[in-house]
């Protein structure tokens, strides 16, 4: 992954988007504009972009922008600048500029080239450049689990793979439906393309603008086949040999788009971009990106939206930091963005979450095609989302007039919720599921409550139990659906009244004032629009007369120990029980028979416990029977006995060594501590409990605060984070008992360290507005942004205030980063200066921003006025230090400004 590149933006140009549904937000993180007047001004915005492009070896993506009248008027699917002035802009750029294109990618008006610093500072004042970006090195969305192991093997019989099974794709299949025509397009390593169990359709490789099937072939050895086992989930064929996939009819297309990079796998941001404008020129039905970047760019971003108005649905990968934000591209508005599920349906401890998480899908020890013609085991949200495609594949070879949207709100409804009850960051709308025909239509809405009825007995005086009954609201919109529930008697109090989607009604019952009898309710439950509404409980409350007969009862009624002769024999106990009248306070007794048994507790009040030690002293190898009598006068059931039996063995028990569990493991950020942990040593059998054991380790970061001990016991030790990176380290516990069978027992400890948490921290930008009008006329509005960075930033809060009555906040508050703006009213106010201070304050960040507001107010015509905010700086640095960049808002007011 690399680091934020930031992008230029000319003056008085705004992005145009195919969909204006794009959330802008997430659309420029790590992105930051510059205005023309900035890029004369030589200040620091700009320069942050050369740096970055020089970074990437002067790589830099053009997005393009029309001069001509009516460009933005254009039908959904065409790009925002014709055809053929994209071929008249790129022609002049080359001849005016020396800027030379690398490729083009028309669909998203966007442009590939490697320019000098002047040529960049030229392209930031064109008038048919609408922004300039950096290009961006991506990485492939399989780390870390790959990086542990992969399994490699060739099959002959034919395997579905449980995660195949787990989106219920073979249920597709006996519908009829194995994707039949479908296209898929792998933007990944390439693919094999000489593989037995793939039809692939065709190919590119972007890295060398070459489209021969040699060119686009799975071959890159740092990749370790990635391209080709997403392929296979998608779409390996039913033919029994080796694995099946999602939608065994569907051809893939291999757009290769990686290559080695500082002998890495890598894959620069440009030719993702022409892989998609590829994929909506050539009408393919689904692309896969299971790859992964923390920094999002605008010209990408239109990639998508020119990808998606064409009909291509695209499906990416979350990423696998186990973050709880998710990698670009998933996170673009307009990409299904898929988390991965281990066979439990449970999240995978390395799956990013966030809002814009779509669908889950089986993401943990994935078995698929591998280059060469066999097959291996992956992991990674790179596994997850080539389910989803091929899903995608089952859903357009069924339905091909669908468009993306439908496909979208398709796959969210038959979603099986595997997490926190309706949507969550974690696992979007749930684990993603094959229709049997392309999709379900909307099912209707149904209400159902069970059970029909519910009972209770209650002694006359007491307190009578609560109850409830399931709601079950299916069909569309059912999770949204209200549903209230009443109730007809003065005995019954509803707890829990209404509710929105499938949950419980709840009430509690009250005897006081009721008779013996037999007392019914009924709770009706209604839900407007459901069938089967409204739906009623009957709910039945038999008032018995007091009080109960006394009763005793002991249980269990046998009891057994088998000891080695001269042992200790255990002790043993049974419950006694007393009910009814007077139970609590009734006394009772035990009674033994034997000289072996020694009662320890005899005798109790009200329900107890009954306790007896054994002796065998004395005894030879046999078995032994006693009997413990249990007494309360006037009790039902009294006397009742225990049968308790004694076996005396003469064979040595053998001493054995257990620890448990077997496996210890935390995850901690790095720099924080980690806890403490144990495990159990139970030393069992002839001499266990004046047995010694001791316990070693193998790595630094552990240390032990309990290595040895006699008899079972617990072996502890700490863990040390100090020092240690990010990553995965394992330790083994070993325990040693001499002579023990089990010894020695290991427990495997694993400390897992992840990425500290960033601080959080904002800045308001510029520091000072200013505005001149006339006596009477009317004041401009004005606005600053508020930068919002760190762990949390996208929920963090901020406000503004204001202190003069001539200005009003119009924007004083939001959530992550944005915009404080303000009207000013000139009305009333003579000739002169006006200064108002606007103090913004950020949650969980101590020190407010302050912007000094200006209005002046003149008798006539304004002068014009150049103005620096602030007008002075300073610092103070160390001597041999570089000194930071200044920055400083530059303001023209009064006639002739503009």
């Amino acid at each position: 992954m690399t680091a934020g590149r930031p992008y230029a933006r000319l003056p008085g140009v705004s992005v145009t988007l195919l969909h204006r549904s794009l959330t802008i937000v997430t659309l420029l993180v790590g992105v930051c504009s510059v205005t023309m007047a900035a890029a004369q001004s030589g200040n620091q915005r700009p320069q942050r972009l050369r740096d970055s492009v020089a970074q990437v070896q002067g790589r830099v993506i053009i997005t393009l922008k029309s001069q001509r009248g009516g460009a933005a008027v254009r039908l959904p699917g065409e790009p925002s600048v014709p055809l053929g002035e994209q071929a008249e802009i790129a022609a002049r750029l080359r001849d005016d500029l020396g800027v030379s294109a690398r490729a083009r990618a028309p669909r998203a008006a966007a442009m590939f080239a490697t320019v000098s610093d002047a040529q960049l500072a030229a392209l930031m004042q064109d008038r048919n450049v609408e922004l300039v970006e950096a290009d961006v090195l991506m990485t492939l969305a399989r780390e870390p689990l790959e990086s542990l192991g992969e399994v490699w093997r060739r099959r002959s019989a034919e395997t579905t793979p449980w995660g195949i099974t787990k989106v219920g794709a073979p249920a597709a299949w006996a519908a009829g439906n194995t994707g039949v025509g479908a296209r898929i397009g792998i933007i990944d390593s390439g693919i094999d393309n000489n593989h037995p169990d793939l039809t692939i359709g065709g190919g590119y490789d972007f890295t060398t603008g070459d489209g021969s099937s040699a060119a686009w072939d799975d071959n890159i050895g740092v990749c370790n086949g990635h391209g080709t086992h997403v392929a296979g989930t998608t779409a390996a064929k039913q033919d029994n040999n080796l694995v099946v996939g999602v939608a065994p009819s569907a051809s893939v297309y291999a757009l290769k788009v990686f290559e080695v990079v500082s002998g890495s796998c890598s894959s620069w941001s440009s030719n993702q971009i022409l892989a998609l404008d590829w994929a909506a020129q050539n009408g393919l039905d689904v692309v896969n990106l299971s790859l992964a970047s923390s920094t999002g760019t605008v010209s990408y971003q239109n990639a998508v939206d020119a990808a998606v108005a064409a009909g291509v649905v695209v499906v990416a990968a979350t990423g696998n930091n186990g973050a709880s934000t998710i990698t670009f591209p998933a996170r673009y508005s307009n990409v299904i963005a898929v988390a991965a599920l281990d066979a439990n349906n449970a999240r995978a401890w390395f799956s990013n979450a966030g809002p814009e998480v779509w669908l889950a899908a089986p993401g943990v020890s994935i078995l698929s095609t591998m280059p060469g013609g066999g097959t291996g085991t992956k992991s990674g949200t790179s596994m997850a989302a080539p389910h989803v495609a091929g899903l995608v594949a089952l859903m357009r070879s069924a339905n091909p007039s669908w468009d993306v949207a439908r496909v979208r709100d398709e796959l969210r409804l038959i979603a099986q919720d595997v997490d926190a009850a309706g949507f969550d960051n974690q696992t979007g709308h749930g684990l993603a599921k094959a229709p049997v025909s392309g999709g379900p239509p909307p099912t209707p809405l149904a209400l159902a409550v069970t059970p029909a009825s519910r009972s209770t007995s209650v002694q006359a005086g007491n307190a009578a139990a609560s109850d409830s009954a399931t709601i079950t609201m299916s069909g569309t919109n059912a999770s949204s659906t209200l549903w209230t529930a009443t109730k007809r008697k003065a005995w019954t109090t509803m707890t829990t009244s209404s509710g929105t989607g499938s949950g419980k009604v709840r009430w509690a019952r009250s005897a006081a004032g009721l008779t013996a009898g037999t007392y019914v309710d009924t709770i009706t439950v209604t839900a407007p629009g459901a069938a089967g509404s409204p739906r009623t409980v009957l709910d039945t409350m038999q008032v018995t007369p007091p009080p109960a007969p006394l009763t005793l009862a002991v249980s269990p009624r046998g009891r057994s120990a088998t000891v080695q002769s001269g042992n200790v024999a255990p002790n043993d106990s049974s419950t006694v029980t007393l009910s009814g009248a007077n139970a609590a306070s009734t006394p009772w007794t035990a009674t033994r028979r034997k000289a072996w048994t020694t009662l320890t507790t005899a005798s109790g009040t009200g329900s107890g416990r009954v306790r007896w030690s054994r002796s065998v002293n004395g005894l030879a190898v046999g078995t032994y029977v006693d009997t413990i009598t249990v007494s309360a006068t006037g009790a039902v059931g009294s006397p009742t006995t225990v049968v308790d039996t004694l076996r005396v063995s003469a064979a040595p028990v053998p001493l054995t060594l257990a620890v448990s569990p077997a496996a210890r493991s935390v995850s901690v950020a790095a720099g924080s501590p980690a806890p403490a942990t144990s495990g159990t040593v139970t030393l069992s059998g002839n001499n266990a409990s004046t047995t010694p054991w001791i316990a070693v380790k193998r790595k630094a970061w552990t240390t032990f605060t309990q290595s040895n001990g006699t008899g079972s016991g617990t072996v502890q030790w700490t863990r040390n984070t100090s020092g240690l990176a990010v990553g995965v380290y394992v330790d083994t516990i070993t325990v040693t008992a001499t002579g023990a069978v089990g010894s020695p027992a290991r427990v495997f400890d694993t400390l897992r360290i992840t990425p500290a948490v960033v601080p959080l921290a904002f800045t308001v930008s510029p520091q000072g507005r200013a505005a001149s009008i006339q006596v009477g006329a009317a004041a401009p509005t004005d606005s600053v942004t508020v930068t919002i960075t760190g762990t949390g930033a996208s929920s963090s809060t901020w406000t503004a205030t204001r202190r003069s009555a001539w200005l009003t906040l119009t924007t004083n508050s939001g959530t992550g980063s944005g915009r404080v703006r303000w009207s000013r009213n000139g009305a009333g106010l003579g000739v002169g200066v006006y200064v108002d201070t606007i103090t913004v304050t950020a949650a969980g960040v101590p020190t407010p921003a302050v912007v000094y507001d200006t209005l002046r107010v003149s008798s006539g015509a304004i002068p014009l006025t150049l103005r620096l905010t602030p007008p002075s700086a300073s610092v103070t640095i160390e001597e041999g230090l570089v000194a930071p960049n200044g920055i400083a808002d530059v303001s023209l007011e009064g006639v002739g400004a503009a």
